[in-house]
C-alpha cells in the first residue's frame, strides 16, 4: 500500500486531507478524530506531519489549541506552538518506540495517537 493509499483510507474514515504550508511542510489533517470521553471535545481534528513520509519516520501529532481534558485541564507533554492556518495547535510530544520505516505506517501511527488520548493526561 502506498502513502497515497494510506492517506486516502484515513481521510475516507475521518474526513480531511493533506495541507501544505508555505515552508514546505505537509500535514495530514483528519477532521473527525475520536479523542475519547476524557477530552473536550471528544472528537477533534488531528494533524500528523507527513513531510518526507514514508522514507522519514512519523513523529508527534497535533490537535487544536482549544482541546482540553474533560476536567478542563491542559494536556501534559504538549506545547501550544504549532501553527496550522491561523490557529495555534497543541504539539503532542508523544513518540512511537521502536518505529521501523517500511514496517510501520500511518495506520500504526494512528494507533500511537489513540494510545496517547486513552491515557487522558
Amino acid at each position: 500500500m502506498t502513502a497515497d493509499d494510506e492517506i486516502a483510507e484515513l481521510t475516507a474514515a475521518y474526513g480531511g486531507g493533506v495541507q501544505s504550508l508555505p515552508a514546505g511542510q505537509r500535514y495530514l489533517v483528519l477532521e473527525r478524530f475520536p479523542l475519547g470521553d476524557g477530552w473536550n471535545p471528544p472528537v477533534s481534528p488531528l494533524a500528523i506531519r507527513i513531510t518526507g513520509y514514508p522514507e522519514a519516520a512519523l513523529d508527534g501529532f497535533y490537535v487544536p489549541g482549544h482541546v482540553r481534558l474533560a476536567s478542563g485541564a491542559q494536556p501534559t507533554n504538549a506545547s501550544l506552538s504549532s501553527v496550522l492556518g491561523s490557529e495555534l495547535w497543541w504539539a503532542m510530544s508523544y513518540h512511537p518506540k521502536g518505529w521501523r520505516t517500511g514496517h510501520h505506517n500511518l495506520r500504526s501511527f494512528i494507533g500511537v495517537a489513540r494510545q496517547r488520548f486513552a491515557e487522558v493526561r
